[in-house]
């Protein structure tokens, strides 16, 4: 007795995401299947009429009451990846009504800008801080809230902006020094006009600019601006090269300003997160980014099923949504007291 219950105790609990249900049909579909006693998290493929065509759409759906752990949806939120929205629900009930408006464009109320639930001036002080993983932060043009952050560098960056839409960003530039000097550190503000974004919208959007440039100011001064249409706009070459033009870099290094030596830096914040790396069951790993570590007690991770039938639903095949809940987990533990 006393050995079973001194081998439970050292055992550690994980956050498991798991398949719940996966359907062909649409919203009522999902919602017939939403228990709401219980936080569940769903991706949604779905058709939507635009300019005489039908567009499809990725949407992802946290559904759970006001008390639950939202550190804990936000991470399950990056773990269903990108999405056109993100939609909160208390019930599955709302979730029709919701959608619908959503994807009508009445974002405010209804959706998370993005799917990223860091507040504005936790994410705007991460990166303004050199020492912080996040280098980069894309501001939705409605209210000016978070759309998402990241520590990808351009690259990752630029798979966030959204082609039917304005959007306000900041990018750190990073450029590690020897001898223990610290790094040149430089900032880009981006006013990103998305090609498919309409006349109108562009118009409303536009008008928050200066707020925009304003707000991310607080954190961080800009070498530059750059004003982007396309993302043949936002060339990481190109971007170096004028920032090497319009500022004057004091140091003891003789390099110039290079996409290796901007590389270089990505390549040192990523060891740095690597470091931070959780093991988890089924020899899976997952990188917790280290602005995110204080967030929350435990952290999910994707059971390989869960990730398969994700990939499924995005794919496009017969598969147009899938539901995942939440499920503990627990591994023996290494040892130690």
């Amino acid at each position: 007795m006393c050995e079973t219950q001194e081998h439970q105790s050292s055992k550690i609990a994980y956050q498991q995401l798991t398949v719940h249900t996966i359907g062909g049909g649409g919203v009522e579909d999902l919602c017939s299947h939403i228990d709401d006693a219980v936080p569940c998290w769903a991706l949604l493929r779905c058709e939507v009429p635009e300019a005489g065509l039908v567009d499809e759409k990725i949407v992802a759906i946290a559904c759970h009451d006001i008390n639950a752990d939202k550190s804990l949806s936000a991470q399950v939120l990056q773990c269903l990846g990108r999405a056109d929205a993100t939609l909160r629900v208390a019930h599955g009930r709302e979730l029709k009504e919701k959608l619908g408006k959503s994807l009508k464009g009445a974002l405010d109320e209804a959706t998370y800008p993005g799917n990223f639930e860091l507040s504005v001036e936790q994410a705007l002080s991460d990166v303004g801080s050199e020492m912080n993983t996040l280098n980069w932060l894309l501001l939705e043009p409605s209210k000016l809230d978070v759309h998402h952050a990241g520590s990808g560098g351009l690259d990752e960056l630029k798979e966030w902006l959204s082609v039917d839409k304005v959007m306000f960003g900041v990018l750190r530039f990073s450029f590690p020094r020897t001898f223990s000097a610290p790094p040149i550190v430089k900032y880009l503000f981006i006013h990103w006009i998305g090609p498919k974004v309409s006349v109108v919208r562009r118009g409303q959007w536009n008008t928050k600019l200066e707020q925009a440039s304003e707000k991310l100011r607080t954190s961080c001064d800009f070498a530059f601006r750059k004003t982007a249409y396309d993302l043949e706009d936002l060339v990481l070459g190109n971007l170096i090269e004028e920032l090497g033009r319009v500022t004057c870099i004091t140091s003891s290094d003789t390099r110039q300003l290079s996409v290796e030596w901007y590389r270089e830096g990505l390549s040192a914040a990523s060891s740095a997160i690597a470091s931070q790396a959780l093991v988890c069951p089924s020899d899976e790993t997952v990188v917790i980014p280290s602005h995110q570590l204080h967030q929350c007690s435990s952290i999910p991770f994707l059971r390989e099923s869960a990730q398969y039938a994700i990939d499924m639903v995005r794919a496009g095949r017969q598969w147009k949504w899938v539901l995942l809940t939440m499920a503990e987990y627990k591994i023996p533990s290494s040892g130690g007291a």
